[in-house]
């Protein structure tokens, strides 16, 4: 089992990565709950797993720049 967080490859059903300590336990994207492995909705919360890790936030894009100049600067 692969940790998301340094890459170590633990034992097959390892809770903890043995190199950096993070819960290799999968957590619900929406309320940090532990889930078990294929659970389709998160028993805390109910939040369906398939959704929400969809609709994670992705970067946001730089803001427009509004053509207004500098301060102290002449047109």
């Amino acid at each position: 089992m692969k940790c998301q967080s340094c890459g170590f490859e633990n034992p097959t059903g390892s809770a903890f990565c043995e190199e950096c300590g993070t819960s290799l336990q999968p957590a619900c994207p929406v309320c940090g709950s532990e889930i078990r492995p294929g659970a389709r909705f998160c028993r805390s919360c109910g939040a369906n797993l398939g959704e929400a890790i969809a609709a994670q936030p992705v970067a946001a894009a730089p803001a427009a720049q509004t053509g207004v100049p500098p301060i102290g600067t002449s047109v």
